[in-house]
């Protein structure tokens, strides 16, 4: 997708929230995945999404990776069509299970 194209019949309606799903990675991410961070404390990658206004904590994982795809998994649930996850190339979505 070339997002310079901003041709009208290229363009689709959002909402404020829904066109920020979109956004790239910030240049100070250290992971390079976006929806991942480190956690300092724990020495740990934390997963974390924001959804309709509010943070949601996918947990903790050894590696960046992990993290990355617990994050597309959920992204994938919670957006629908709005996810990055089907236009990535070579990326499949990972099945979310809930854990009690």
């Amino acid at each position: 997708m070339n997002r310079a194209d901003n041709r009208f019949v290229n363009l689709r309606e959002a909402t404020h929230s829904e066109n920020h799903y979109n956004r790239t990675i910030q240049s100070n991410n250290k992971a390079g995945l976006k929806g991942v961070y480190f956690h300092k404390f724990s020495k740990r990658w934390h997963a974390l999404i924001t959804h309709e206004g509010r943070k949601i904590s996918l947990g903790y994982y050894a590696t960046p990776e992990l993290a990355s795809a617990v994050y597309r998994g959920a992204e994938k649930i919670l957006r629908g069509v709005w996810s990055d996850v089907d236009r990535e190339k070579g990326k499949t979505p990972l099945t979310i299970y809930e854990v009690n």
